[in-house]
């Protein structure tokens, strides 16, 4: 009988690590790599793999994910090492996948550049995931780039910019992290010209160039020179099943500010940041503000049960298709979930995107 368990635990741990498509590293061509670790906090006994998170998307028939596995070793007392090759640099994620009793886990350890040189990491499993990596020029870099930002948070735009025009794969990431929210799309899309062919012609940058024009179509302007947006209407199924549309919201009488705010049941951060929006709501409902909330939710029957027991008091649509949802694809960009679009209903331009309930709370203080 225990040998029969230990066969069944391996079986799962075999499953796990091959659930998607890897490049076997004697195939690869390029420049050498090596990523060299020693972990604490890591538990059972696993594998280390490298998911290329720019490149190689391949839909899968399990839906579990899409990333191409690049790489992979084996993890011994918190240590390992993986060696490859790479012809040009890409941006990746480090998950652990291990085995511990008969439970089958997986943890993302760090993200980062994957280039020719020795990467280093060090520190604990999880508690450390920002640490990032050291070792290699883009990787310094980026930590470089995210000290200065800290440091003088008065030249961010400015030091966005300048990363911007690099022409490498920092570049691409700055583009998107955190480019999109602070720069003009021209100033982008600049930006993405400038990247070499190989960079341009990546997987990530060919969605990036469609995030850039739709996050234009879909947030405040960035300089004096712009205009604000005007909302896309959307028209959704509320819980009792009759459709109902944002601009109705927008549009009823007495209404000053819309908050359209996309979410799910199973979505951490968005359940965390609930209770600001019942605040928001309950301290500005009757001054003229309103929220309309989009579920991505697959199950309905979850979603019902969850907003009718809950101090969600305002207006909630969702139609079962969970991020195939159209007004999800109208509205997001690079972004997850929760995202929030505030209105104004005077104009029907889109006024803040993104913005902390602190900021949301700053601007309908304006409310008399």
């Amino acid at each position: 009988m225990k040998r029969i368990v230990l066969l069944f635990a391996a079986c799962l741990l075999l499953v796990c690590c091959s659930k998607q498509e890897t490049v076997p590293p004697q195939e690869q061509e390029g420049e050498p790599y090596v990523i060299e670790g020693q972990l604490t906090g890591l538990p059972g006994k696993g594998v280390m793999e490298v998911h290329n998170a720019w490149d190689g998307w391949t839909p899968l028939e399990s839906g579990v994910n899409r990333w191409q596995i690049l790489n992979h070793a084996k993890v011994k007392k918190g240590h390992f090492r993986i060696e490859g090759r790479i012809q040009e640099p890409t941006y990746v994620y480090l998950y652990y996948t291990y085995m511990k009793g008969l439970h089958v886990g997986e943890i993302q350890i760090r993200d980062f550049f994957l280039e020719p040189g020795t990467i280093t990491l060090t520190g604990d499993a999880e508690k450390d995931y920002a640490q990032g990596v050291t070792g290699t020029p883009l990787n310094d870099a980026l930590a470089a780039l995210e000290k200065e930002m800290e440091e003088f948070p008065d030249r961010e735009v400015e030091l966005t910019a300048e990363a911007v025009m690099r022409g490498d794969a920092l570049a691409l990431y700055t583009i998107e992290y955190p480019g999109l929210k602070l720069l003009p799309e021209q100033q982008l899309l600049m930006g993405m010209d400038a990247l070499p062919e190989p960079l341009q012609q990546m997987d990530h940058a060919r969605q990036l160039r469609q995030d850039i024009e739709q996050y234009s179509r879909t947030s405040p302007a960035k300089d004096a020179a712009g205009e604000n947006p005007v909302y896309i209407d959307v028209n959704l199924p509320d819980l009792d099943g009759t459709p109902l549309s944002l601009k109705s919201v927008v549009e009823a009488p007495g209404t000053r500010y819309v908050l359209l705010d996309f979410w799910a049941t199973w979505c951490g951060p968005c359940v965390e940041s609930i209770p600001d929006l019942v605040s928001l709501y309950r301290a500005y409902h009757t001054k003229g503000f309103d929220i309309y909330s989009v579920s991505l939710d697959g199950n309905m029957n979850r979603w019902r049960d969850y907003v009718r027991a809950s101090e969600m008091t305002w207006h909630h649509v969702c139609d079962g298709n969970a991020a195939n949802t159209q007004a999800w694809k109208e509205y997001r960009a690079s972004e997850g979930i929760p995202l929030t679009i505030l209105i104004d209903a005077s104009t029907g331009q889109i006024i803040a995107r993104d913005a902390p309930a602190d900021k949301l709370r700053e601007i309908l203080d304006a409310l008399r």
